[in-house]
């Protein structure tokens, strides 16, 4: 979406509770962030393949989220770009800077499957996007039993303070139902 603060109250009104921009497509991304979370809406930022991870140093302390696409933005099936293990190293760095590497989260999005999992999660990222690689599998439903244990495997998929009940449908995906974290009884 180019010029997002257009649609910013429409999310916030439509129940969103995230909301994440391209760096590309905003023309001032910090007033775009803080629009967001005027809101009440966690604010995250995707970086396409060429933008480099340095432009997030002055924002990345407003950040709840960072979207690192790991193939060019527009159509399913492409390959995973090797240099974003790298890029996750980065981001992971530029957080732990910050003492902010426990409570942001790094997301992958393209040419995610059972061989670039592991080393996008080693560099760092706890949010994997795997569109193809699911919908394209010739048995879903073993697919899906696979990756439901291999998710396991992952920390937390939820935000802190939340904590996954198992999957639930929303927007047409499956997605991992976070709840708010049941208080310990003293």
């Amino acid at each position: 979406i180019e010029d997002p603060d257009r649609y910013v109250q429409q999310y916030a009104e439509l129940g969103a509770h995230v909301l994440t921009v391209h760096y590309e497509a905003c023309k001032h991304i910090h007033r775009t962030i803080q629009l967001i979370k005027s809101y009440g809406m966690k604010a995250g930022v995707s970086l396409n393949p060429g933008t480099p991870v340095s432009v997030l140093v002055d924002i990345i302390g407003d950040l709840d989220l960072v979207l690192l696409m790991s193939v060019n933005p527009g159509f399913g099936g492409q390959k995973f770009i090797s240099q974003t293990v790298e890029r996750i190293q980065k981001i992971k760095s530029m957080l732990k800077e910050i003492g902010r590497d426990a409570d942001v989260l790094i997301e992958v999005d393209g040419g995610v499957n059972m061989s670039t999992a592991e080393s996008i999660k080693a560099a760092g990222a706890n949010m994997l996007v795997a569109g193809t690689f699911v919908y394209k599998a010739e048995n879903q439903k073993e697919h899906l039993k696979d990756n439901k244990m291999a998710r396991k495997k992952m920390k937390n998929p939820c935000w802190k303070g939340y904590e996954a009940i198992g999957m639930k449908k929303k927007n047409g995906r499956t997605v991992p139902n976070c709840v708010p974290k049941k208080k310990k009884k003293k």
